[in-house]
């Protein structure tokens, strides 16, 4: 089965992965409800279930292609199943490539994943 989307369907895929990615980084941990909520909050026209199945979908797909690109795990289970915990090699990939924001003021107030203009690499 192919299935077919549109280049606005694919940069907003993105946009969920790279907002997933700071509340990792940043927090240390994502929750199922957060990861449903970032899919709720996206521009993508989908019904309920289809939000619970496309969080799955993003969490899964996320792990495999860190696993894939970086080779070591994005992140694991709690024991108790209620967070999705940044692993140790993870952060420590995070920690080389976040950016640093700051204020008005010249303080720094967040760390956040670069802008990859991928068009430079095609």
């Amino acid at each position: 089965m192919t299935i077919k989307i549109t280049s606005e369907e694919y940069d907003m895929m993105g946009l969920i992965d790279r907002h997933l990615l700071n509340l990792l980084y940043n927090q240390g941990y994502i929750t199922f409800d957060q990861v449903i909520e970032v899919v709720k909050e996206s521009d993508l026209d989908l019904d309920e279930e289809s939000i619970v199945k496309y969080s799955e979908n993003c969490v899964i797909f996320l792990q495999k292609r860190f696993l894939e690109n970086v080779e070591c795990a994005l992140f694991s289970l709690r024991s108790d199943k209620t967070r999705l915990v940044i692993s140790e090699d993870a952060k420590w990939v995070f920690d080389q490539i976040m950016q640093e924001e700051y204020d008005e003021e010249g303080e720094v107030v967040a760390k956040v994943l670069p802008d990859f203009d991928m068009e430079e690499y095609i």
